[in-house]
């Protein structure tokens, strides 16, 4: 069902975007594969500062990452920053008995059309402090990460063989090597045709975030 723009003010979309967290709290029921991370390191570097000393650099080592940098990269790339209220001026009556006074929706470190957010970060993890190498996505609500595929010795070798990621490029040296997976009906369903181009914007968003952060 298409709404259009003009449909996300009623309250079954409002009501669906506030309740979507409660996905990511199902998600920490699953110990064994879920990781809550330490809390975000406070970035005391200037934003002037960080885009001027900001370098495109493949001079790779083979240190570990610490799970208080990882933490500190996603959180200032798509993590949790502020909450906006959905409630309508009315103040309804059917919201009132299905969410109770609670109408608050999550906003993030990067901008997103429609406060959507159809990008999950995805990522293969390598050498970082206490954490088993393997496939991960985010989970921003929750600031965890969730195990999607352990890496085997042959998945290893197959990422250490791919061609596609650059002559200078060191596979065997990365920490991180993150996806951006955009899903389509988060916000096809308001912005129809234009919402691919909204994702590509929010993926340049994020990944921004990432490098600055870095």
């Amino acid at each position: 069902l298409s709404y259009g723009v003009m449909g996300y003010s009623s309250f079954s979309v409002r009501g669906s975007i506030v309740q979507r967290k409660l996905a990511e709290k199902e998600e920490l029921e699953h110990k064994d594969l879920t990781i809550k991370l330490p809390k975000y390191r406070n970035i005391k570097m200037s934003l002037g500062t960080a885009i001027r000393a900001r370098r495109s650099i493949r001079q790779m080592t083979d240190a570990s990452m610490t799970i208080e940098d990882l933490s500190t990269i996603l959180y200032y790339a798509d993590g949790i920053t502020g909450e906006l209220t959905l409630a309508s001026e009315e103040k309804d009556l059917l919201p009132l008995k299905t969410l109770g006074d609670n109408y608050n929706t999550t906003l993030r470190a990067a901008p997103s059309g429609g406060g959507l957010f159809p990008i999950t970060l995805y990522m293969v993890l390598r050498n970082v402090e206490g954490i088993e190498d393997g496939v991960y996505y985010y989970l921003p609500v929750e600031h965890a990460i969730r195990l999607v595929k352990s890496l085997d010795s042959e998945m290893k070798n197959e990422l250490n063989t791919v061609a596609e990621w650059g002559t200078n490029i060191e596979q065997n040296n990365i920490n991180i090597i993150m996806f951006y997976v955009y899903n389509l009906y988060n916000n096809s369903r308001k912005y129809l045709d234009m919402a691919y181009d909204f994702a590509m914007v929010e993926v340049g968003q994020i990944s921004e975030n990432v490098q600055l952060t870095c």
